[in-house]
């Protein structure tokens, strides 16, 4: 049972950064395209 439990949070551990990450791209991909906006 403590196999799964942490088979789970380390699961839950990566989605988490997944979504972090896409997060942070799309922030970027923004703040990329502000710049060419204000110009």
């Amino acid at each position: 049972a403590i196999e799964k439990k942490i088979e789970n949070s380390i699961t839950t551990v990566i989605k988490q950064r997944h979504i972090k990450t896409r997060d942070i791209d799309c922030y970027t991909t923004q703040y990329n395209y502000l710049p060419s906006v204000l110009q």
